[in-house]
């Protein structure tokens, strides 16, 4: 399809979806009186509808400005909106009947004998919950493309956002709004230029925090809490490579925590950055810093995810591994968007909350010692720990690096960690000689896994490429009767990311566009979309 037909046929159906979409509300409100279950739903329906009108809107005025790559799948998301809209308006009038029927709570009320009327609220009722799931699942969707402007340097979406914010009273655009959202999100990744007088500094001192602090088991990061308020934190800490250099270093950490500090954590699966401590020790300049992480307040008990591996087989139930796959990739892609790589993603990197209430576990990805601004000149700094190496791409193992750090080799070590939550066991394992010794890691005994013989290479070229080998013929030969055929090309994909043959994201020639818009749509489509297809 041409440029020319794509902006057209996805305007025309951006127009499409708003019409249908209104359209269904005003019938919804003819039932705002009706009894308080099916009140509520119509209350989320609307509430879900507002947020994605103001983003079709947004959309609309800004098509000109996307990506080729942006539109295409943006016309094939709202082919779906469309289809779902459509599917709703349809129901309704077969459940409630049309407007030339003059229904309304009233004549529903009338209707003779209670069961025909509980039969009907018991219709009514089951048909918003579908459509609630509806467009909640399309939102999910949707939801990655939408952040994805934050990595486009158009001047013109910087301008529109502030002409929709503007023309909308306070009554009808929230702080929370993803207008807004988006807004502060671009304007904390420019702002990286500009010098802390230009504004409040993210950094904070060290008697903000209160000074007891519990070390979370498998992972460099601490739980404790602040002071004043008593808000519980959590405390990740990373040191200054004296290969490089300090001064850089902090600003990087400067520009990641201002981006930090505009992030949802439910959305995001990023924790909201509350500042950064600077670790002096009587140096002028830091040797390291730790960021300092509000809990949201829902979530508790934090621990890592390499923690939960290492439970026995069964610990985790299979809704929560595919919850958590899916966590995590959002979490990573997030983290791409705002124009950082991670460099650090392992099992001791992502943190486990608790919800409560809901009873599920939540990811959240921490440890940012190797982090850097996707757009900086990379380090060429490597180390030769085996259990973290088993989570680089080979191009980036060992002390001596082959490559530039780019987004896919983030998008490798997502695939690894995948792999081993699909496979439900801890690849690595950590063994104590004595009482008073330091546990020591090793590789898993599990016979599937059978990674001892492969860290005994001597060559280090070769140990990494039979590394990378050797998770992917375990993918192809065991996944697929834990979790499935559709999770099994999620993980193979991230494995081949960067793979000359792969079919999920192409040549690597391909992603060299400026704002690295290409690589995170296929990442969208290659395995976020394909995670959010997998039901239970």
């Amino acid at each position: 399809m041409d440029p020319l037909s794509i902006t057209f046929g996805a305007l025309s159906m951006a127009d499409l979806c708003i019409k249908y979409g209104n359209e269904l509300m005003r019938r919804y409100r003819n039932f705002a009186n009706a009894e308080t279950r099916v009140a509520e739903l119509i209350l989320r329906v609307e509430n879900r509808w507002l947020r994605m009108e103001d983003q079709m809107t947004f959309l609309r005025s800004v098509w000109d400005t996307l990506e080729a790559s942006v539109q295409m799948h943006q016309n094939r998301v709202l082919q779906v909106l469309q289809s779902k809209l459509q599917e709703a308006l349809m129901t309704f009038d077969g459940i409630i009947g049309t407007e030339r029927d003059e229904v309304s709570m009233k004549t529903i009320l009338r209707k003779p004998g209670k069961v025909k009327r509980a039969k009907f609220a018991i219709s009514v009722h089951d048909y918003l919950v579908k459509t609630v799931e509806d467009l909640e699942h399309w939102q999910t969707t949707f939801d990655p493309s939408w952040w994805i402007m934050t990595r486009m340097g158009d001047a013109l979406i910087d301008k529109q956002l502030y002409r929709e914010i503007a023309d909308n009273s306070s009554d009808d655009l929230s702080e929370t709004s993803t207008l807004v959202s988006l807004k502060e999100l671009r304007e904390s990744i420019q702002d990286s230029s500009k010098a802390d007088s230009d504004r409040k500094s993210i950094f904070i001192l060290e008697t903000e925090l209160h000074p007891m602090t519990n070390p979370i088991p498998h992972s460099q990061s601490h739980s404790g809490h602040l002071l004043e308020g008593h808000a519980k934190v959590i405390i990740d800490t990373i040191s200054v490579d004296p290969r490089m250099n300090a001064m850089g270093m902090a600003k990087d950490v400067r520009d990641l925590a201002r981006v930090l500090s505009k992030v949802d954590p439910l959305t995001f699966g990023l924790l909201t950055c509350h500042g950064v401590v600077k670790i002096m020790k009587g140096s002028p300049q830091a040797s390291g810093f730790s960021f300092i992480f509000r809990l949201p307040s829902a979530l508790s008990k934090p621990r890592s995810l390499r923690s939960t591996l290492l439970v026995p087989a069964g610990g985790t139930s299979l809704n929560q591994r595919f919850l958590l796959a899916k966590l995590l990739a959002k979490s990573v892609f997030f983290m791409h968007t705002s124009h950082f790589v991670h460099k650090n993603i392992r099992p001791e990197t992502v943190l486990i909350l608790e919800d409560y209430d809901l009873k599920l576990d939540k990811p959240f990805l921490v440890g940012f010692e190797k982090f850097r601004l996707d757009t900086t000149r990379t380090h060429r700094l490597g180390d030769d720990l085996w259990e973290r190496n088993i989570y680089r791409h080979p191009q980036r193992q060992g002390v001596s690096i082959e490559e530039d750090f780019v987004m896919q080799h983030d998008i490798y070590s997502l695939g690894v960690v995948l792999l081993e939550i699909g496979m439900g066991f801890s690849f690595v394992e950590y063994h104590k000689e004595n009482e008073k010794g330091k546990p020591t890691a090793k590789p898993s005994t599990d016979s599937r896994l059978e990674l001892a013989d492969v860290l005994l290479a001597s060559n280090a070229r070769q140990r990494a490429i039979s590394i990378k080998k050797r998770f992917t013929a375990l993918a192809k030969e065991c996944l697929p009767a834990v979790m499935g055929q559709r999770y099994t090309q999620v993980v193979v994909s991230c494995l081949a990311c960067l793979d000359k043959d792969n079919e999920g994201f192409g040549d690597q020639s391909e992603f060299e566009d400026e704002d690295g818009i290409l690589v995170g749509v296929r990442f969208i489509e290659k395995i976020l979309e394909q995670l959010d297809e997998i039901f239970v």
